[in-house]
């Protein structure tokens, strides 16, 4: 279990997350970011044959576009932002797709690693306009952080 524990509160301890389906499925969702990257520290000689690199850079294309098409929904059910979510989510799936198909591996990670950082920004935005709980937000600023390192080990080693 995550926590924090206050200071002075002894043996007290409060929850710093939550334990959720969506949590659940959200860490293993990094898991294999995570993974990569200690295979690019520690390699075994089965992943001599692969190139760490390009999965990260799928698997980043894939979880990118899935926070883009979960800001499109969450702007379905609540439209108060003032800014278009169907329309910067797209924005956001094209550049990451045509940076795939245009950029080297190695830039593509840098891509990624600065939309994450963008995504969570919109996801942070979100959270002002009451649209999530700050449980999620809580849960995508801890996942966006591994994920960020584990990109960041890929890219220079």
């Amino acid at each position: 279990m995550f926590c924090i524990a206050l200071r002075g509160a002894g043996e007290v301890k409060i929850p710093m997350f939550k334990l959720t389906y969506s949590l659940v499925l959200t860490l293993l969702g990094s898991l294999p970011f995570i993974m990569l990257a200690m295979l690019s520290i520690f390699p075994l000689k089965l992943t001599s044959m692969y190139d760490l690199d390009f999965i990260a850079s799928i698997y980043s294309l894939v979880i990118i576009c899935f926070i883009a098409g979960s800001h499109w929904g969450i702007f379905l059910k609540k439209s108060s932002a003032r800014i278009n979510l169907f329309l910067l989510s797209n924005a956001i799936t094209l550049i990451i797709f045509f940076g795939f198909l245009i950029l080297t591996t190695l830039y593509f990670i840098l891509l990624s690693v600065i939309i994450f950082i963008f995504l969570f920004l919109i996801d942070f935005y979100i959270f002002k306009k009451n649209m999530t709980s700050i449980e999620y937000l809580k849960i995508r600023f801890f996942v966006t952080t591994l994920v960020i390192l584990s990109l960041l080990i890929l890219f220079l080693i």
